[in-house]
């Protein structure tokens, strides 16, 4: 199984590598950092999630798990459009609104916040991670009827 994590060189995304790493996965990490895990089943992008025309080809993740995020610079940039630029290129094949399933997803995971919710923190912030509640919602709309 192969797991697509952004956000990997640092925090929740690198602890969420080493979790599917520690269980015999195969994971892809996207980051705009260095690689701060050295394993034989882990490979590293340096890649900017805003910049989707720079994604890697050819990689069929089971499971993406979208962490990769900011607070107070480029906040709808990196956390709202990072998050729809990597579900569309790798959970999708072709352009919404025809874009069906690829048939290798398995679950897509969107790392959001409290601020998506109740509105505090930076407004752009609240306004990013909100964005992402409802996005998610609208992945499930496409995805479920699939079974994934």
């Amino acid at each position: 199984m192969k797991a697509l994590i952004t956000g990997t060189s640092a925090g929740i995304g690198r602890a969420c590598a080493e979790l599917f790493l520690q269980r015999g996965w195969h994971v892809y990490g996207f980051d705009i950092a260095l690689a701060s895990i050295a394993h034989a089943e882990y490979e590293h992008f340096v890649v900017d999630v805003r910049d989707r025309a720079a994604f890697p080809t050819g990689l069929e993740p089971n499971v993406i798990v979208n962490n990769a995020g900011v607070q107070g610079a480029d906040d709808i940039a990196v956390n709202l459009q990072g998050t729809i630029n990597i579900t569309e290129a790798y959970a999708f094949v072709g352009d919404f609104p025809a874009a069906k399933p690829a048939p290798w997803i398995r679950s897509v995971v969107n790392v959001g916040s409290a601020s998506g919710h109740t509105g505090s923190e930076f407004p752009e912030y609240a306004a990013s991670k909100g964005g992402i509640l409802s996005y998610t919602k609208n992945v499930a709309n496409r995805l479920a009827p699939q079974g994934i």
